[in-house]
């Protein structure tokens, strides 16, 4: 059986998947170590009923910086 947690990270991947390619992490040549990453979270919902799982909000901006940044300009 498959963990709840497991489940989670599924959910938010396969819905990081399904955006279009714009603003995600790109490969720079055919090096693995040249590979871009970024940090993603996710917010899922469960029903209960049925187990099911569905993303609701997807998020990969560090808001932090976001918020640094605004203020100074």
């Amino acid at each position: 059986m498959v963990s709840l947690a497991d489940r989670v990270a599924q959910c938010v991947i396969d819905r990081y998947l399904k955006l279009p390619k714009r603003g995600k992490p790109t490969a720079k040549g055919t090096d693995s170590v040249k590979e871009e990453w970024t940090v993603l979270a996710g917010f899922v919902i469960e029903d209960t009923g049925t187990n099911e799982l569905e993303c609701v909000s997807l998020g990969t901006v560090d808001l932090a910086t976001l918020s640094m940044t605004a203020m100074l300009k």
